[in-house]
């Protein structure tokens, strides 16, 4: 039960679409699977699917203080990824939502 309770805040309150442009500094995971990411994808983009990011993430962004954007398809897996990465010590991660909003997103 509480593991569902997480979950609702997570999406009720780990989405936020106010973000138009990013930082070259600035890394952004899509944590969709890779199929997903090949059909479509926010640019310059890293795809590193959900059930990846506690293997890959420490060694391809070792800096736990970079500003980490997430996001997914719907903006489920995103709060599930920013959940994960806050328990891996990331403390500047934000979740974007869902791909639906990507032109919002890059500016467009």
């Amino acid at each position: 039960m509480k593991k569902i309770v997480w979950l609702l805040i997570l999406l009720c309150c780990g989405c936020s679409n106010s973000i138009t442009t990013f930082n070259d500094n600035d890394i952004i995971i899509d944590v969709r699977s890779t199929e997903e990411y090949n059909h479509e994808h926010i640019k310059n983009a890293k795809s590193i699917p959900l059930d990846e990011i506690e293997k890959v993430v420490p060694t391809e962004i070792p800096d736990k203080n970079a500003k980490i954007y997430v996001y997914c398809q719907s903006g489920t897996r995103s709060a599930l990824a920013l959940s994960k990465l806050e328990k891996m010590g990331y403390n500047n991660v934000e979740n974007l939502g869902g791909i639906s909003d990507k032109y919002e997103l890059e500016g467009e």
